[in-house]
């Protein structure tokens, strides 16, 4: 299976040489690259990682990203796999982690097949021009993906990273934001000794427009 936007580029080699890669490595998913062809910095993600990198983990939580049209996977391995309807932004970062629950038995391509074209009325155009709409964005798809796949994935890390990255987001629009049902909830079951400090740093924020100690404090380890 290959996914393509319309207004996205495919070299003319893109679908040999990853239908290639997949069959001669017996993997169950190619990984290519993808560069913007008309913008000035026009390397979309830092791709600086090697196939035994990539984990669950490592794609949710850290620095390992793709852009949707750099998958070439097994039509077994998707079958289950649903795009997650609720997103409005993340969708591809969410069926990835789900993809990476599954398998992360890939061949890394590392070159550059795809060109993509930049435009400031797309949703990463809007988001690049309004820190109101990216950190909404950032709120909603860390909310969403957790709630998908937290069961699944059974991960304290990503937990952390999920409820951190939505708490951090909410604090910097300046808790002008309506947190979703079962939020607190959630913020209580994965950190059950410094919940209380994402009340602190609503409060300091509320009253002093600073919340960044009770931040710090809310991402330190429980003991």
């Amino acid at each position: 299976m290959q996914w393509f936007d319309s207004d996205d580029l495919m070299l003319p080699e893109k679908l040999e040489l990853e239908a290639n890669a997949l069959t001669d490595n017996a993997v169950d998913f190619v990984i290519s690259k993808t560069k913007y062809f008309n913008r000035k910095n026009n390397s979309c993600f830092n791709y600086d990682f090697k196939a035994s990198d990539v984990s669950f983990e490592t794609y949710a939580i850290d620095y390992i990203r793709w852009h949707t049209p750099d998958l070439m996977v097994k039509r077994d391995f998707i079958s289950s796999i649903k795009f997650n309807e609720n997103m409005t932004a993340g969708q591809e970062h969410n069926f990835n982690c789900k993809l990476l629950l599954k398998t992360n038995n890939l061949f890394y391509l590392d070159t550059f097949l795809t060109l993509r074209r930049y435009t400031p009325d797309s949703i990463q155009g809007k988001r690049d021009h309004s820190e109101v709409t990216h950190l909404k964005k950032m709120f909603e798809s860390n909310w969403y993906n957790y709630l998908d796949i937290k069961v699944e994935a059974n991960s304290s890390k990503f937990n952390r990273y999920s409820l951190l990255q939505c708490v951090h987001s909410y604090l910097l629009l300046k808790n002008n934001i309506p947190l979703p049902d079962g939020f607190e909830e959630e913020l209580k079951v994965v950190f059950p000794k410094r919940y209380y400090l994402f009340y602190l740093a609503r409060l300091s924020n509320s009253a002093f427009g600073k919340y960044y100690k009770f931040y710090e404090l809310l991402k330190q380890d429980e003991v």
